[in-house]
C-alpha cells in the first residue's frame, strides 16, 4: 500500500486553520507524509465527531509510515501472512546459516528480516542494504506474496 500525498490530504479536515502552525491543510499533509510532524497537531481532527472515522484512517496511515525508518522499508502486518520468502531471499541471509538454507530461517540475528509469532518483523535495520547506499535492493518486496513489504 503506496501512502500519496493526496490520500493524506483528503481524510484532513481541509480547514485550512493554521492550528497546526502551518498555513494550509497541504502543507500539514506532505509534513505527515515525511515523518515531519504529529498528526494531533491537527485539533479539528480530535475535537470534532465528524471526523473521527478519517482520524482514524490517518491515525493507521501514519502508524505504518512511522514503521518504514531510514530505508523505507514498510511492513504492513495486517496483509502479512508469515510465509517468509522476505527473510530468506534477502541477499544479507548469511548463506553459511543452516537454518536459512533449509528453508527454516536463519539462527543468527545478523539478518534484516525474522518471522516472529507469524508474522515478519524488522529485527536488525543496520543490515539492510538500502542503508548502505544501494537503494534500488528490494528483493523483500518483490517476493512478497501478499504484497505486504513495500518502500515509501
Amino acid at each position: 500500500m503506496a501512502v500519496s500525498l493526496m490520500e493524506i490530504y483528503e481524510l484532513l479536515p481541509k480547514e485550512n486553520c493554521g492550528k497546526c502552525d502551518y498555513e494550509n491543510c497541504m502543507v500539514f499533509a506532505m509534513k505527515l507524509l515525511k515523518g515531519e510532524e504529529n498528526i494531533k497537531k491537527c485539533s479539528p481532527l480530535y475535537e470534532n465527531e465528524k471526523y473521527r472515522e478519517n482520524r482514524g484512517k490517518l491515525e493507521t496511515i501514519i502508524s505504518m509510515i512511522d514503521g518504514a525508518e531510514k530505508t523505507g522499508l514498510l511492513i504492513n502486518e495486517n496483509t502479512c501472512n508469515g510465509c517468509g520468502n522476505c527473510v530468506i531471499a534477502c541477499p544479507v541471509a548469511p548463506m553459511s546459516d543452516t537454518g536459512a538454507e533449509s528453508g527454516r530461517g536463519p539462527t543468527t540475528n545478523d539478518v534484516v528480516l525474522r518471522v516472529i509469532n507469524g508474522k515478519v518483523k524488522i529485527i536488525n535495520l543496520e543490515r539492510c542494504r538500502r542503508i548502505e547506499g544501494e537503494k534500488t535492493c528490494r528483493v523483500c518486496a518483490d517476493v512478497c506474496p501478499t504484497d505486504s513489504i513495500e518502500f515509501v
